[in-house]
């Protein structure tokens, strides 16, 4: 059985990289893998200083990761699950999505205050199933198995 995992690249400027469900391996720009291993959760408290003591560049970190996994009746149920500390939401819960939502701005904050409104953007069309980049679409789709 093998779950088809979208992952979403989103602008330089906001998060930047994409990497697998399953592993710590972020992809460059240029889909190679990256290993960087022991990531924590931008999100979480100690999360920025966290980045900026490894000297990591936005390149470096990870967005959200739309997984789509498929039920025991057959129905398609679209999962995110956050690049940094794999927590899951599933948009179909609004309040899951909200929380979601509200889970990359923590980190989105840290960035830049006065872009909060393109991050609340750019949270609307990640959880409508769009993957924005500066230059162009980049949905990478891998199979992994389960």
């Amino acid at each position: 059985q093998h779950d088809k995992s979208l992952l979403f690249t989103i602008p330089r400027s906001f998060f930047g990289g994409a990497r697998h469900s399953d592993c710590n391996l972020p992809l460059d720009y240029e889909g190679k893998w990256k290993r960087n291993i022991n990531m924590k959760c931008p999100a979480s408290n100690d999360g920025p200083q966290y980045y900026e003591k490894r000297n990591l560049k936005e390149s470096d970190i990870v967005p959200v990761v739309l997984i789509q996994q498929v039920q025991s009746n057959n129905q398609l149920q679209s999962v995110f699950q956050c690049g940094w500390c794999s927590a899951k939401f599933s948009p179909d819960n609004e309040c899951e999505a909200n929380q979601l939502i509200e889970h990359i701005k923590k980190y989105a904050k840290h960035q830049d205050d006065s872009k909060i409104e393109y991050y609340d953007e750019v949270c609307r069309r990640i959880l409508s199933g769009y993957a924005i980049n500066d230059d162009q679409d980049k949905i990478k789709t891998i199979e992994s198995k389960s």
